[in-house]
């Protein structure tokens, strides 16, 4: 069975001790030690032997395996990075979603599994076939009429053409259920959730009737447990605002202490449970910035399609999606119309910048950088500067050094500031910021004396009476 995200996976047994990893073409597969328990209890079942027991064991971990790497070259066909898990009831392919895959995607990725199973009950029956011995798919019990690879060879046709169809069932959280999901979208979830109640219980109703309590049992729970977890996060509708709101609260809290999952799981269930959209919003804003945080570009784009009708989301976290997306261009369009719109708080005016410089707006930089730099890190200020300099925008950066000199009167700032105007042509603003330094009595002279790229201005008179004036005279 597949799953979307590494986030939905619960696994039956949680020890690390015990479990068998390795890598398959190049995914990373781990055995949990309740697989092999409950496949060797179902292979004595029976009054097996030993070798039959461990023949059984070997057909379904290499039908469970061959059953996720079908899930497992699809999804990274579609650029996801899976991995696979072989636990107690079956197995898991699970990836954190780099993109948003869309509906039919995810269903080829759900169908690959199953599909995969039945390619390979093929091979095994098609070989049967070869050997003159169809009848062992029938017949898995013809003991010593049959060779061990003529029954092998059958269990194995039977095996994965019975799990794969099974699996194609359309009952939660089968693959058939995941189909079912996708194709009727996460907005119509609870009718996905109540037509996979009532198809498990008619499918257990009949493998009770033929006399098979396991898969009774299973696609009856599976149903249930589905159905019941989805209900309470609907029935959470039934709570007050005031304690949605104060889940809230605690969600952005967790978020600001870097708490990620903590602040996920409490803001997307109060984002299913509110009834107001503007509750919705503010649970929307803190899932997203979650995913802001840990570089979940895929995911945060899919949250953004969440949005309450009507509703908008803050600036700074829509740039904030679109810079995680690499797609800087949009993120500094967002965040300029904010500000032209009066939005002046000194995170947003750092997020600008920071985008305009991705997306090689050098000169809107560094004139914002100018116009907020009270605001703003002075260390983040000078690399606007150094990246417009190394651009050739050669004016802006030293009008943005010069301006730090004059705010923090730091030496560097004005010597980087007068190169700067020197190769913008610009030789009498360089001369001024040079001689203004050299005049605070800070201008390390033999050193300023040996940078080439200054030197042409140190036969100046107005900047040798500068060093006159602070008791050093040229050699």
């Amino acid at each position: 069975m597949s799953r979307l995200s590494l986030t939905c996976a619960s696994w039956l047994l949680n020890g690390e001790m015990g479990i068998l990893r390795f890598r398959l073409f190049g995914f990373p597969v781990d055995v949990e030690p309740g697989f092999w328990i409950l496949t060797l209890l179902f292979g004595t079942w029976g009054a097996r032997s030993i070798q039959g027991a461990l023949i059984w064991v070997g057909i379904v971990f290499l039908s469970v395996l061959v059953h996720e790497l079908g899930h497992a070259f699809v999804a990274r066909a579609f650029g996801q990075q899976p991995s696979i898990v072989l636990h107690m009831m079956g197995g898991l392919t699970a990836w954190r979603p780099t993109r948003d895959l869309g509906r039919l995607r995810q269903v080829l990725a759900s169908l690959a599994g199953p599909f995969a199973g039945f390619g390979l009950g093929t091979l095994a029956l098609a070989v049967l076939l070869l050997l003159g011995q169809g009848k062992a798919l029938v017949d898995l019990t013809a003991g010593s009429s049959a060779s061990t690879l003529t029954s092998t060879l059958g269990a194995l046709a039977f095996v994965n053409y019975f799990y794969s169809a099974v699996n194609l069932l359309p009952v939660l959280p089968f693959d058939g259920g995941q189909v079912m999901a996708a194709a009727l979208g996460p907005e119509r979830r609870k009718l996905t959730v109540t037509l996979s109640l009532i198809f498990g219980l008619v499918i257990a109703g009949f493998f009770w009737r033929f006399d098979r309590p396991f898969w009774a049992l299973l696609f009856a729970m599976s149903a249930v447990l589905t159905f019941v977890n989805a209900r309470r996060a609907i029935g959470l509708r039934l709570v007050s605002p005031e304690v949605l709101d104060d889940v809230l609260r605690r969600a952005r809290q967790a978020l600001d202490e870097g708490d990620y999952d903590r602040a996920y799981a409490m803001a997307r269930a109060v984002f299913e449970a509110a009834p107001a959209s503007d509750m919705r919003r503010r649970a929307l804003e803190i899932s997203t910035w979650v995913a802001v945080m840990t570089n979940n570009a895929a995911e945060a784009r899919a949250l953004l399609r969440d949005l309450p009708p009507g509703e908008s989301l803050d600036p700074l976290l829509v740039g904030a999606v679109h810079e995680v997306d690499a797609d800087h261009e949009k993120a500094a369009g967002v965040l300029r119309s904010a500000r032209h719109d009066g939005d002046r708080r000194p995170e947003l005016s750092a997020a600008l910048v920071r985008a305009l410089l991705k997306s090689s707006h050098f000169e809107e930089a560094c004139a914002l950088s100018v116009e907020e730099l009270e605001s703003l890190d002075s260390a983040d200020a000078r690399r606007v500067a150094s990246e417009a300099l190394n651009a050739g925008r050669a004016e802006a950066a030293a009008q943005l050094f010069s301006r730090l000199f004059q705010l923090a009167g730091q030496t560097l700032d004005a010597l980087d500031a007068a190169r700067a105007f020197l190769r913008a042509g610009k030789r009498g603003p360089a001369l001024e910021v040079l001689a203004q330094a050299t005049r605070t009595g800070s201008v390390d002279v033999p050193g300023l004396r040996a940078d080439q790229e200054l030197a042409p201005l140190l036969a100046h008179p107005d900047l040798e009476a500068a060093l006159a004036a602070q008791g050093t005279t040229r050699s």
